[in-house]
């Protein structure tokens, strides 16, 4: 028997329980308005995060997947 849970999950509801997460990635290139393409936590794919630090593809940055669904790369790994 499913439980009110199980029914919020399956239509979609969960979603707005997700939290924010924290995640390393590889700048593959820099857009022509300033943000990353950045390939997260070792995929092929990549996914376009707003820029809050100077960096160049090649470097790897810190992502913060925010609630909304928006990235960001906050932090340049040295």
């Amino acid at each position: 028997m499913a439980n009110l849970d199980d029914v919020a999950k399956a239509l979609g509801f969960d979603k707005q329980r997700e939290t924010e997460v924290h995640m390393w990635g590889l700048v593959s290139s820099v857009n022509k308005d300033g943000s990353y393409q950045v390939r997260l936590n070792d995929s092929n794919v990549t996914t376009r995060c707003a820029r809050c630090v100077e960096a160049d593809a090649g470097d790897r940055v810190l992502v913060l997947k925010m609630r909304n669904g928006s990235t960001v790369a906050l932090a340049q790994k040295l």
